[in-house]
């Protein structure tokens, strides 16, 4: 096995760095903590499902919001690069905090560029809706990149899993809080403002939330500020060597292949998704932002306890129940229940987002084995190549079945054995029974998928020690 890499007569040893900032561990939690709550605000006031009524008002059809949802995926696929461009930097902390700001910045000028006008002029702003759309998440994405690497090496091994479910708890707390406000005031507007016309109303409704949300996302970066800084050290190798060790990486391997596939897979069914409340169901925002706030509100009840069986060994399994409670929830999504009046309530949607809850497993225990497989302070490859394959993924995925769907006529109808599929119903199964296959992946990672490594050191059968 390889000796660790020397280091050089100037420079502090990085576990005298570590050491210091372990001796206020509950400081630190609290300032990252605030920083999830702050970002889960700011995320619920700009959800997507806001992004897809806003793109609605824009005249988004089935390709459209297939590219909506793709852009920040394939933005998210350049993170790619962010190994390079950190290693220049030499500061993680700093360069997080740097693209997180711009990200914001591009989210503020959204709702005033694009506000809806003449019909001629809604095609170019719908692309540009794409662009700052895909900009922001291309800067959210890979300050998240160096975020994880210095919050990997902040936190002790030992206690990562219980960090990130309470981490994610607060995530979701303020995701909740901005899902709800921002359903009360689409709610609300109408009545507060009469006098204005309805398109106006429906524009207003929805970028208020969202410039609410930026300016959140911006006093967000605050308690980042204070967080302790680990100088970035990572290997001095050849950049391209350095993703292709975290692809032929046999421990890494199966979860970075699992993630792809289930980012390909799940693209099938990203444009109905969206689409299916707007145009079959006609569902207010303030109803769909319910569902997300109850999704939300149940991860919040179990994300530390998964964390807490992450850090015992459980990741593994808790992944696998997770992956096919997540997929058999597409089979719900398009049960509707009318009364004898005719209205309909959207019973497989409630359904849905209450099997949904289950995401709470993947949130907490793959970025905890994200940071286990990676070795040490060279993370960032391993993290930009897990980020960026996924992402791509499902944008292929996302953009062709979308062009597939914009492809059949309206009252398309698929005969199987008596049973009659719209075309709907068609791309949901597809994509829950397609996202069931997914849970093959997770059974081949080994059972010792918690182990993790030192930098200069690679994954080797002796290490497989703990269960997962």
């Amino acid at each position: 096995m390889p000796a660790e890499p020397a280091l050089a007569a100037n420079e502090e040893p990085i576990v005298a760095v570590i050491h210091s900032t372990a001796a206020q561990p509950l400081a630190l939690a609290w300032q990252a903590h605030c920083n999830a709550f702050l970002w889960g605000l700011g995320n619920g006031l700009v959800s997507t499902t806001l992004a897809s009524y806003l793109a609605r008002q824009l005249g988004a059809a089935g390709l459209i919001f297939a590219i909506i949802f793709a852009s920040q995926n394939i933005a998210g696929g350049l993170r790619l690069f962010t190994p390079w461009i950190l290693q220049w930097s030499g500061s993680r902390k700093w360069f997080s905090i740097g693209t997180f700001v711009v990200s914001c910045l591009l989210l503020l000028i959204l709702p005033e560029i694009c506000e809806p006008g003449a019909k001629e002029q809604n095609a170019w702003k719908l692309w540009a809706f794409v662009g700052l759309w895909g900009g922001w998440h291309l800067a959210m994405f890979a300050g998240a990149i160096a975020l994880w690497s210095w919050i990997g090496d902040l936190v002790p091994s030992r206690r990562r899993g219980k960090f990130i479910g309470v981490r994610q708890a607060w995530l979701m707390i303020g995701q909740i809080l901005g899902l709800v406000a921002a359903g009360v005031f689409a709610y609300k507007y109408p009545e507060w403002n009469p006098q204005l016309s309805p398109a106006e109303v429906r524009w207003d409704a929805l970028s208020w939330p969202a410039l609410a949300g930026a300016i959140a996302m911006l006093l967000a970066v605050l308690p980042l500020l204070v967080m302790p800084d680990i100088p970035f050290r990572a290997l001095k190798q050849n950049h391209a060597r350095e993703l292709l060790n975290a692809v032929v990486d046999r421990r890494f391997l199966p979860l970075l292949t699992f993630w792809c596939y289930a980012g390909l897979v799940n693209g099938v069914s990203q444009a109905v998704q969206g689409l299916y409340p707007l145009i079959v169901l006609k569902l207010p925002p303030s109803t769909t932002l319910a569902m997300v706030a109850l999704m939300h509100l149940g991860q919040i009840l179990i994300s530390p306890l998964i964390g807490y069986f992450a850090d015992r060994g459980y990741s593994r399994s808790i992944m696998i129940v997770s992956q096919i409670f997540v997929s058999v929830a597409l089979f719900f999504f398009p049960l509707v229940l009318t009364n004898l009046a005719g209205k309909q309530f959207p019973l497989g949607m409630w359904l849905a987002y209450g099997f949904w809850i289950a995401y709470a497993g993947l949130n907490v225990c793959l970025p905890h084995l994200m940071l286990k497989l990676s070795p040490g302070e060279n993370s960032p490859p391993y993290i930009s190549l897990y980020f960026s394959l996924s992402g791509l993924a499902v944008a292929l995925s996302s953009i062709l079945c979308g062009l597939w769907f914009d492809s059949l006529a309206k009252d398309y109808a698929l005969n199987l054995a008596g049973w009659s599929l719209d075309r709907f119903e068609i791309f949901f199964y597809a994509g829950g029974l397609l996202r069931l296959t997914s849970v093959v992946w997770l059974c081949l990672l080994p059972r010792g998928a918690g182990t993790s490594v030192k930098i200069g050191h690679v994954l080797t059968a002796p290490q497989l020690t703990t269960r997962s």
